[in-house]
């Protein structure tokens, strides 16, 4: 047990060697970038950065990097979603397909949704706009519930609609997702909508909407 241990940690030790120099030589690509110094020649390696940048966020190497974030150890998280990010809207696709990937509700998982919600709210208006895209078109009612979940997590009232699309839905479990994102967003029209879901035809469904409606009419009393 102590020897699969040790190897498990030098195995994540040289994986995270290996992903620190990859950010180096990112970051180093970005910030030149960013140099307001110009000439043609300067213009030049600037498109070659460019499609460099290009080719890496089109290689795989986004859902690598996305996987990595499994890892436990927060600094090492820290450099992955940097990463992530200065990749901006080419990683919005990825981000969005791995919070599916695990089709689990378990612990570990539930923490991986977390940062990569985390990196979504980070990214603005395109995240929230590519999540709103994939509620609509999403079939999988698993996947869907996850990606309602995650919707939840970003707390922005304009997810309101594309989840309230959802309160007719044919699997109660995708509803009764759709209530604690609903809680969590909270703003006027997710009281409208517990409102209606207090009445849903499962009683499951109902009781949870009820709860979660009258801790939103205390908190807003309370303000």
């Amino acid at each position: 047990m102590a020897s699969s241990v040790s190897s498990l940690g030098l195995e994540r030790w040289i994986t995270r060697k290996r992903f620190v120099s990859l950010s180096n030589l990112i970051l180093a690509l970005y910030k030149k970038l960013e140099s307001d110094v110009e000439s043609d020649e300067i213009s030049r390696k600037k498109e070659l950065i460019r499609d460099s940048l290009f080719r890496f966020s089109r290689s795989g190497l986004i859902e690598v990097l996305i996987q990595q974030l499994e890892d436990p150890s927060l600094d090492y998280n820290i450099i992955i979603e940097e990463l992530i990010l200065k990749f901006g809207t080419y990683s919005l696709d990825v981000l969005v397909k791995m919070i599916t990937r695990a089709q689990d509700f378990s612990f570990e998982s539930y923490l991986y949704r977390r940062k990569i919600s985390n990196i979504l709210l980070k990214m603005g208006k395109p995240a929230i706009d590519k999540i709103k895209e994939s509620i609509v078109i999403e079939k999988d009612p698993v996947k869907l519930r996850l990606l309602v979940e995650v919707a939840g997590y970003e707390k922005e009232a304009e997810l309101a609609d594309a989840l309230g699309a959802l309160i007719s839905h044919n699997d109660p479990e995708v509803r009764r997702e759709v209530v604690r994102s609903l809680s969590n967003i909270a703003d006027s029209r997710c009281i409208k909508l517990l409102s209606g879901m207090s009445k849903d035809t499962e009683p499951s469904v109902a009781r949870l909407a009820k709860t979660k409606l009258e801790a939103l009419k205390r908190l807003t009393r309370a303000k």
